[in-house]
């Protein structure tokens, strides 16, 4: 019978990261306003789900009043939905907002439909400006903080029959330059941090880049398939961005770095399909065509219902987290308990499963311990223990680490009674010298063949016996 040994070695190109001075917000009650980006919400959905990953005991109230087609302007191009009704003016609604949802905290992204889809005009560029003044004023008298975030990018690549060039004197569809207008009101709401001491997140940028980078191998890749709505990527990279000015790194990629993420995100999504509706319907607005939502008292009693489902799940029941009953727990280590223990003399820490596999298989983890923790919490996702013994002192001395980490394997398998044998030790690290002696001293021993596999830009080394 084979058994695997598994060793990972991780060579990833990563860019710098800059540091970051700004964290995530610690106020209680988040306001999201915008338009249909902001209505659509995927983004909101994956930015709450990250900060209840980052900080479980926050309880944190995140209320999405995104609405369609709504200009902080007050601008409607002539024309707007067929001439079925003019764009709705955030104004006509913003004292409702901030009485009825009293936020510590809005969070504000306009400017996409502010310049009606015309070239850029001195007339629409004051109106947008004066708006947004308006909106922060009024946001800042409430004794809130709002934070506003630069608009995306509008993309004319995939739609090029419904786009129209310079010059014209009526604009029935969007002008195809309507991004340079995106870019200069960016520009003036990033000046506003230095000239007013506005808290600004550029988005428009970074999504600029993005698209640049992508088309280099794809040139039709676009983040909106109609120009103006993100796709669910362009919907990732608007959270990835606002997350990343907070110094957060989201769950993106089907990179797990909490046992239940994507669970707290479904639930969160269902959430905010039901609140989403009644607090728009609980403010009130002008844009027609609005499913009506349920009254916001019985909206918010199901709201609750899912937070309590997602507190299960960022806070597992101790009783499974424990249910080897190993010694001396310290914390938590991505919502998985962390035990601090000593081993033949030296300092070991074991992360416990939350419901531990068949056979009670564990990994063994070189150097460096929490240093791009996903496969490890993969394999903690699948009942796997996470074991480091700390002997970066003996990393010259391949046969003495080796002993180290068979005494600490015999030791913590007959104590604790997980597995028995040699087999099922999977071995972990992400630093290459240690990944060769570690098959060296294998082959020596003829406990091992090997061989190097590639997967989605990783580096496996995999021993099968």
């Amino acid at each position: 019978m084979k058994s695997a040994f598994l060793v990972l070695a991780v060579f990833l190109a990563t860019p710098a990261i800059s540091i970051l001075s700004a964290h995530p917000p610690r106020e209680q009650r988040i306001v999201f306003l915008g338009d249909s980006i902001t209505q659509a919400g995927r983004y909101i959905e994956i930015i709450e789900a990250s900060l209840i990953v980052a900080n479980p005991d926050a309880q944190q109230t995140f209320i999405p009043l995104g609405l369609s087609s709504e200009t902080v302007s007050g601008l409607s191009e002539p024309g707007h939905a067929g001439g079925k009704f003019p764009r709705p003016d955030l104004h006509e609604r913003l004292d409702r907002v901030l009485d009825k949802s009293k936020p510590d905290l809005v969070i504000a992204c306009y400017g996409m439909n502010d310049g009606i889809y015309h070239p850029l005009n001195e007339e629409r560029k004051q109106a947008f400006q004066s708006g947004m003044r308006r909106l922060h004023e009024k946001v800042v008298a409430t004794g809130a903080r709002i934070i506003h975030i630069t608009p995306p990018v509008f993309d004319p690549l995939p739609i090029p029959s419904k786009v129209l060039p310079a010059g014209l004197a009526i604009y029935e569809n969007p002008y195809q330059g309507y991004d340079e207008v995106l870019d200069e009101y960016s520009r003036w709401l990033l000046d506003m941090r230095t000239q007013e001491g506005w808290e600004v997140i550029d988005l428009h940028g970074p999504m600029k880049a993005a698209l640049t980078e992508r088309r280099k191998s794809n040139a039709d890749f676009t983040f909106s398939k109609d120009g103006v709505h993100p796709t669910p990527q362009g919907q990732e990279l608007i959270a990835k961005t606002i997350l990343d000015a907070w110094g957060l790194e989201p769950e993106l990629d089907g990179v797990p770095k909490h046992a239940h993420y994507q669970e707290i995100l479904e639930l969160v999504h269902k959430k905010h399909a039901i609140l989403r509706l009644a607090w728009l319907s609980h403010v009130g607005h002008k844009r027609p065509g609005v499913t009506s939502g349920l009254p916001l008292a019985e909206a918010e009693n199901r709201a609750a219902e899912f937070d309590a489902k997602i507190r299960d799940l960022v806070k597992p029941d101790k009783n499974c987290l424990n249910n080897l009953d190993l010694p001396n727990k310290t914390g938590e280590w991505h919502g998985y308990a962390k035990h601090e223990l000593v081993v033949a003399g030296k300092s070991v820490t074991v992360i416990a499963p939350v419901k531990v596999a068949a056979g009670r298989p564990w990994v063994w983890h070189g150097e460096f311990f929490g240093h791009k923790p996903a496969p490890d919490i993969a394999l903690l996702a699948h009942g796997f223990h996470i074991v480091y013994m700390k002997i970066n002192d003996m990393l010259g001395s391949p046969p003495s680490w080796i002993g180290r980490l068979a005494t600490n394997h015999r030791l913590y398998s007959q104590e604790h009674e997980i597995a028995t044998t040699f087999n099922p030790l999977k071995l972990v690290n992400c630093f290459r010298g240690v990944c060769f002696q570690l098959a060296t001293h294998l082959k020596r021993s003829k406990m091992a063949s090997w061989k190097l596999i590639r997967t989605c830009g990783v580096r496996f080394q995999l021993a099968i016996k």
